[in-house]
């Protein structure tokens, strides 16, 4: 060693030792700029993922009355497409994500209301309020909105509403809150101003009593998971409120009515799976009435027979698979892979770029039927032969302790992926890189379209209806015990457990003492494309905003792989 770097040495060393911060200004330090990955120095904690990951509580704020234990609250995203259903448990829901960092159009729905909420991805909890009904307040309530068109029912059945003319009926008299069920098949009144009245003929509902208004009640029996068309004549402040009760007569829902130009109200609504009584409550005060109630449900298709309508099966033609959800949430997993574990690398995170989405389906109830995987390989950067694994953990990033995968199958060409027999629950997605694909794509050696390798892998009927967790990681083709998995995860049985705390690495976590990994993700729109570093450029070189995420535990530039460095990326 020459003389100056001896004497640059110990003046570093004499620097650091009269500071009384952290020895290495990265961590933290918004002010510190690094000229490459090996100077960052992290929180040991961070995750190296570019995301939104984690569980993420809905709370309901909902009137005293209303019953939502156990009901039914759906993650959608802005199209309104299912991503996850749950269950409201002591007044919360929780739901499982991960999704891009650039992607906040989540939302939680309550479909017994259909009120409903952005997600609040900055936050662990988000409330979501439902609207009290204010049955005093008729039709200026939030519950009956202005229209001008009728939308006419396509529903040809029977009026599932006992005399809706009032032409042969004598309502009986129930003063009980409205929120209680009554008896089907016949109207109540409210209360001793409801009045049947005829005028020019017809009977109608109207109030007797000046300065009072009547109210009448009638409930239908339904199976719930039901769509149906309601209609009715008014004039003035009369309308109807549209309750809605489950199994035990609880009040867990209502829904709102349009109000059109011509003096006829319509909604077409969905009354939800725990729903199975419709209660109308009607209301209608002196020279002012209601008439001709109709409501009618709307057919719907079950086209593969398999119990679940067509609306809501993603698999309509397919009796064995009815739901389905994803990994990630919303978007794709991109993994950028340093090969030379347990050493450092170069740190351009080129020598093994994929893609993946895994699409889990379900049958009609919950139950895991199978996962369709889809691989890309983006780049092969590396010397040396790699192969592509994948094992399912549970949701705690654990391995289950039994084989739940009864067979694959290749699909789009793929013809190298197999079953691991040294993994429990694993596939070796492509077992040599090297021989599978005739591109590097990292601006050295020859470019082309990525490679994509999809199965389908088959669950064992007694799996239930667990959450799994996809592990993809890279192994060397001709030391199989040499596994790379993102930080946060273990090796598998078949990892080489005397090479953990070997060279860089510290206790098998995947991290070395500055916490650095040799992986990242980054979880991304389907609609975009991760740009790696090209050969031998630095990720701190490629992506100066990069460093301000890292040494912040993610929580600044967020958007770092959208800024790269012009001629130090990978474009297709």
């Amino acid at each position: 060693m020459n003389t100056i770097k001896i004497l640059s040495m110990v003046a570093m060393a004499s620097l650091v030792a009269s500071c009384s911060k952290d020895k290495d200004d990265s961590q933290g330090n918004p002010s510190f700029s690094a000229s490459s990955f090996s100077e960052l120095n992290v929180s040991k904690d961070f995750n190296w993922s570019s995301s939104v990951k984690g569980n993420f509580t809905v709370v309901l704020d909902a009137p005293v009355n209303l019953y939502t234990e156990n009901q039914p609250i759906e993650l959608q995203d802005g199209n309104g497409n299912l991503l996850q259903t749950s269950s409201i448990s002591s007044g919360q829901a929780t739901f499982t994500v991960a999704i891009p960092d650039q992607y906040d159009e989540l939302f939680a729905y309550y479909p017994n209301t259909g009120d409903k909420v952005q997600l609040n991805t900055s936050k662990n909890t988000t409330s979501l309020k439902i609207e009290e009904i204010d049955f005093e307040a008729g039709i200026n309530s939030g519950f009956f909105k202005s229209g001008n068109t009728l939308r006419k029912s396509t529903s040809s059945s029977t009026n599932l509403v006992f005399e809706g003319g009032f032409e042969n009926t004598s309502p009986q008299m129930d003063t009980r809150l409205l929120t209680k069920v009554r008896p089907a098949g016949d109207w109540y009144r409210y209360n001793t101003a409801a009045h049947i009245d005829v005028v020019n003929g017809s009977k109608i509902f109207t109030s007797k009593t000046a300065g009072k208004v009547g109210g009448i009640v009638q409930s239908v029996k339904v199976s719930g998971d039901q769509i149906f068309d309601l209609s009715y004549e008014f004039s003035g402040n009369a309308g109807f409120y549209v309750l809605f009760m489950d199994k035990d007569s609880k009040y867990i829902g209502h829904t709102r009515v349009t109000l059109n130009s011509n003096g006829v109200a319509t909604c077409r609504f969905l009354a939800a799976t725990n729903v199975r009584h419709i209660q109308l409550y009607g209301f209608a005060a002196t020279n002012e009435h209601l008439d001709n109630i109709n409501m009618a449900q709307v057919p719907d298709t079950d086209s593969d027979g398999d119990g679940v309508v067509d609306r809501k099966d993603y698999y309509p033609n397919d009796p064995a698979r009815s739901y389905a959800n994803f990994h990630p949430t919303v978007g794709k997993q991109i993994l950028a892979f340093e090969d030379l574990w347990p050493h450092n690398g170069d740190h351009d995170f080129n020598d093994v770029v994929l893609s993946n989405q895994v699409e889990f389906s379900r049958d009609k109830d919950l139950k895991l039927v199978s996962a369709t995987v889809k691989v890309q390989i983006n780049a092969m950067g590396a010397g040396v032969a790699n192969g592509v694994g994948l094992v399912f953990l549970n949701q705690n990033k654990l391995p289950i302790n039994q084989n739940i995968i009864s067979g694959i199958t290749l699909e789009n060409g793929n013809s190298v992926s197999k079953l691991d027999a040294d993994v429990q629950n694993g596939v070796v997605v492509v077992e040599n890189l090297i021989s599978a694909i005739d591109y590097t794509n990292n601006g050295v050696g020859p470019s082309t379209s990525p490679k994509e390798f999809r199965l389908t892998v088959h669950f064992t009927s007694n799996t239930g209806n667990v959450i799994l967790t996809p592990d993809f990681y890279i192994f060397r083709t001709n030391e199989r015990g040499r596994e790379i998995h993102q930080s946060g995860f273990s090796g598998t049985e078949a990892a080489d457990a005397s090479l953990f705390n070997t060279g860089d690495d510290v206790n098998g976590t995947y991290k070395n003492s500055k916490g650095q990994p040799w992986a990242i993700e980054v979880i991304y729109p389907y609609s975009l494309y991760f740009s790696h570093p090209l050969e031998k450029i630095d990720i701190l070189q490629a992506y100066p905003n990069f460093q301000s995420w890292a040494i912040s535990n993610g929580a600044n530039d967020k958007n770092w792989m959208l800024y790269p460095t012009p001629g130090k990326i990978f474009i297709p």
